[in-house]
């Protein structure tokens, strides 16, 4: 299991250690079903990278469904959340073809609209990190590098600070 052999031995340090922190808990199920068996609520529900970067740069889920990214899934992720709760979807994004960010975009606003939640806008945030970005990040060597870890701390930071203020989203 990568959780084990990977984020728990060889990039413990790197990660921040996150899978021995209390109230962690390493689950290894298909993630909807888990869900859907399950009674509790969540800080955070993180799908990462989950499809491959070949079929993903081939377009290859544009005009198909995936079971993680449909209405009701969506759906299903919001009700497991806490009121402050995040969902955080990472996928790969090509700046030549925004079509897939935009689907996932508009599934999470019905999913939102069907369960009654009033100006989704408000409640959504797309992160873009381009070539460029990471170009411009490359130059700043003598930045330390930061943990998995310190970096979601900070992306959870500045999602609170958003959502408290969401003029400053614009900035």
């Amino acid at each position: 299991i990568i959780v084990n052999e990977i984020m728990k031995k060889r990039f413990k340090e790197f990660s921040g250690n996150i899978y021995d922190l209390s109230g962690v808990e390493v689950v290894v199920s298909e993630g909807r079903n888990y869900l859907r068996r399950s009674q509790n609520t969540y800080d955070l529900i993180q799908i990462p990278l989950t499809d491959t970067f070949a079929a993903t740069s081939a377009g290859a889920f544009i005009l198909t469904e995936n079971n993680l990214y449909t209405v009701e899934a969506f759906s299903e992720y919001v009700m497991h959340l806490k009121d402050d709760g995040v969902l955080s979807i990472i996928r790969f994004i090509f700046s030549d073809r925004p079509q897939e960010m935009l689907k996932l975009t508009t599934i999470g606003f019905e999913s939102m609209k069907q369960l009654g939640i009033e100006n989704p806008e408000q409640h959504v945030m797309v992160v873009a990190y381009l070539k460029e970005t990471k170009g411009r990040l490359d130059k700043l060597k003598e930045h330390e590098k930061e943990s998995y870890n310190q970096v979601i701390k900070k992306i959870l930071y500045a999602l609170n600070v958003v959502r408290k203020n969401p003029a400053l989203g614009n900035k």
